[in-house]
């Protein structure tokens, strides 16, 4: 049996996720595959054919974990907690098209294929939706990080979606009209990992100083409201708090644009834009390549670029309409390396 999942691109909502705030993405056409069966033992038997490693544990009890983030092992225990139980051995070969720890959501990815490939097995009769959740509680919870449920929903429901990530309330959105508009360009640099807990503690606490001035509600408090109280903040907690609202207001803006039955797409590359200005304003988590990248693709005709992800390396989004080989040369030349993507479907199974 064979499963695949998607990468995604978050076109506006990085940090707002795990801040209970609403995000736009699409899943795109770079995907992880995993492939088994049953064995004739009592183990789990996994081999990452891409980085020549493996691991293997017996099924018969909770496995302990070796080492930080082994999303194999966690989805092992929190399918069993939750009352899916792993009764027999399997052995399974993954591989992905997505490059590993540049802000694609790589690991998200690894753990709802794994969750997706199980629930096929073993005929837990999951919906997406619930995969989106248990790949959320094997990844996040269970690891004690600091992301939120994004990347899980968009890749497993996979397409155009605006979510609450609050509620999970969710909006699939047609982004038919996105098929030659979007080159990701990898930095060659691997992302910082796990900066989302610094970076919830200082937003967390520059809400918490909100709150001391006036009535604050992330989802409802206007920047011009906030913005007389700035002065009484300290420089860090007040940078990632000012970022997150602003980034609110700017994905808001582009949803309206987005949806619209005519879309402009100067005005999308412009708020692309505008999102990458705060990201960076806010948490000064680009590098010297991710703007060269973003620059030099602008220069070209690009109307946007933005980083992907939590940023410090990794990929970057470029909006190009009918520019994308143009764009994917210009990244090439900057030393950086290009994907030319479209929109794609969320877990597929693939025999």
């Amino acid at each position: 049996m064979k499963i695949s999942v998607p990468g995604r691109i978050c076109l506006f909502g990085e940090d707002l996720d795990y801040t209970n705030l609403e995000v736009i993405t699409a899943a795109i056409n770079l995907r992880m595959y995993i492939k088994g069966d049953f064995s004739s033992n009592d183990y789990m038997h996994v081999k990452f054919l891409d980085i020549k490693q493996e691991d293997k544990f017996h099924i018969n009890q909770e496995v302990e974990y070796r080492k930080k983030r082994e999303y194999i092992r966690s989805v092992f225990n929190v399918l069993n907690r939750n009352g899916y139980h792993i009764n027999k051995g399997v052995k399974a070969e993954i591989w992905s098209e997505l490059p590993i720890g540049r802000g694609l959501s790589s690991s998200s990815v690894l753990t709802i294929a794994w969750i997706a490939f199980l629930n096929e097995l073993f005929q837990f009769g999951l919906k997406k939706e619930e995969i989106a959740e248990l790949a959320y509680m094997s990844e996040v919870l269970e690891n004690n990080e600091g992301g939120g449920n994004m990347d899980h929903y968009a890749c497993s429901l996979g397409n155009g979606m605006y979510m609450d990530c609050s509620t999970r309330k969710r909006e699939m959105i047609d982004f038919s009209y996105l098929a030659n508009c979007i080159v990701i360009g990898d930095t060659n640099i691997v992302k910082k990992q796990l900066v989302h807990t610094d970076r919830k503690i200082n937003i967390n606490t520059g809400f918490g100083y909100f709150s001391k001035f006036l009535d604050f509600d992330v989802k409802t408090t206007t920047y011009e409201e906030l913005e007389p109280f700035f002065s009484q903040i300290p420089e860090k907690p007040l940078s990632h708090a000012r970022a997150i609202i602003k980034m609110r207001d700017i994905t808001r803006e582009a949803y309206k644009e987005l949806t619209r039955k005519e879309r402009d797409h100067e005005k999308i590359g412009q708020l692309i834009n505008d999102f990458h200005r705060e990201l960076i304003r806010g948490f000064n988590n680009s590098t010297e390549m991710t703007e060269k990248l973003i620059s030099e693709s602008m220069k070209a005709g690009a109307l946007g670029g933005k980083i992907i992800g939590s940023g410090f390396g990794g990929c970057v989004l470029i909006y190009c309409p009918e520019k994308q080989q143009e764009i994917a040369n210009i990244i090439e030349k900057c030393g950086g390396k290009p994907y030319i993507v479209s929109i794609d479907e969320g877990i597929r199974r693939e025999d």
